[in-house]
C-alpha cells in the first residue's frame, strides 16, 4: 500500500448509530432552496411564442471564415503529345501566313486606289487645260476670223463696192460699140489674142438696172480674192472680155463698158437683165501663165 493512502476502516455498529437523522423540518429546509432555483430557472425561460436560443459551438467560425478556409483546387497543366504540337504550330504558322497574306493584299489595294486616284486627278487637270486651251484658241481664232473678214470686207469694199466708181477719163469706143477706159496702165508687153491672162474683176449693171445692187459678179467674192484665168479668143468669156483685154499689160487696171452684143444678149443672165449694158473693172495681174 502506498503510503499516501490512509486505510480505510470498516464500518461498525457504532459508527451506524452515531450517524445522524436529519429531522423533518430540515428536510424541508434543504427542499426549499431547491424550489427558489427551479423558480429561477423557470424565470429565466424565453416567453411562451419566443424561439429558443440556439446554442452554438464557440469553435464553429463564422460562414465567411469557413468559406476562405477551403482553398480552390488548381487546374492541373494539360500535357499536350508530340502530334498535338506539330498541329498546334502548324495551325499557328498557317494563321500567320493568313494575316501577312491578308496585310500584303490591303497594301495592295491600297497602292492600286492610289494609282488610279492620282491618274483621274492628272487626267481631270489634262482635261481642264485642254480644254483652257481650246476656249483660249477659240477665242483668238474668233478674233483673228473676225478681223480678217472685217479686213477682207473692207478690202471687197474698197476693190469690189456695190457701184461702180466715177471715172473722169474720156472712154474710148470700138466700132462694134465696146468702150473702154484705162485707169491704170501697167508696164511690160501687151496682152494679145491666145495669150492666158490672169485677171481680177467686178461687173455691175448700169445704174438704171440695180435690183437692188449694181454688183452682180466679183472674183473678190466668187474666187476667194484669187484671179481667175483666162485665154483670150478662146471663147472661155463673153466677146466683150476677149476683145476689151486685148492691149492691157501686167499691172494695169482697165473699164469696159460693154453693149448687150457683145454681153448676154436678149437672154440676159441671172441678175444681169435682158438687153443690159454692164459693166466690168478689170486688173490684169500677169500674162503668159496660169493661176493656180
Amino acid at each position: 500500500m502506498p503510503p499516501s493512502e490512509k486505510p480505510k476502516k470498516p464500518i461498525t455498529g457504532d459508527a451506524v448509530s452515531r450517524t445522524k437523522v436529519v429531522p423533518k423540518g430540515s428536510e424541508r429546509q434543504t427542499a426549499k432552496p431547491t424550489s427558489q432555483l427551479e423558480k429561477k430557472a423557470e424565470t429565466e425561460e424565453p416567453a411562451a411564442g419566443e424561439a429558443p436560443e440556439r446554442k452554438t459551438s464557440a469553435k464553429l467560425s463564422p460562414p465567411k471564415e469557413r468559406k476562405a478556409a477551403v482553398q480552390p483546387l488548381e487546374p492541373r497543366e494539360r500535357k499536350l503529345t508530340p502530334q498535338q504540337r506539330v498541329h498546334l504550330a502548324r495551325a499557328r504558322r498557317r494563321h500567320r501566313n493568313q494575316g501577312l497574306a491578308l496585310g500584303v493584299l490591303a497594301l495592295l489595294v491600297i497602292v492600286v486606289v492610289a494609282v488610279v486616284v492620282q491618274q483621274v486627278i492628272a487626267k481631270n487637270e489634262a482635261n481642264t487645260q485642254l480644254a483652257n486651251a481650246h476656249a483660249a484658241a477659240t477665242a483668238t481664232s474668233g478674233v483673228v476670223t473676225a478681223t480678217a473678214g472685217a479686213k477682207a470686207t473692207a478690202t471687197e469694199n474698197a476693190v469690189a463696192p456695190d457701184s461702180p466708181p466715177a471715172v473722169t477719163e474720156t472712154p474710148v469706143t470700138l466700132k462694134d460699140g465696146l468702150q473702154y477706159i484705162d485707169t491704170k496702165v501697167g508696164s511690160g508687153p501687151a496682152a494679145k489674142t491666145g495669150d492666158t491672162v490672169n485677171v481680177q474683176y467686178v461687173g455691175w449693171n448700169t445704174p438704171d438696172n440695180c435690183k437692188p445692187l449694181c454688183k452682180f459678179d466679183s472674183s473678190y467674192d466668187s474666187n476667194g480674192g484669187k484671179p481667175i484665168s483666162v485665154t483670150l479668143g478662146a471663147g472661155q468669156v463673153i466677146p466683150g472680155w476677149d476683145e476689151g483685154i486685148v492691149g492691157m499689160k501686167a499691172g494695169g487696171t482697165r473699164r469696159l463698158i460693154i453693149p448687150p452684143a457683145l454681153a448676154y444678149g436678149a437672154q440676159g443672165q441671172g441678175p444681169i437683165p435682158a438687153n443690159a449694158t454692164i459693166i466690168f473693172d478689170i486688173q490684169l495681174v500677169s500674162i503668159g501663165t496660169a493661176s493656180g
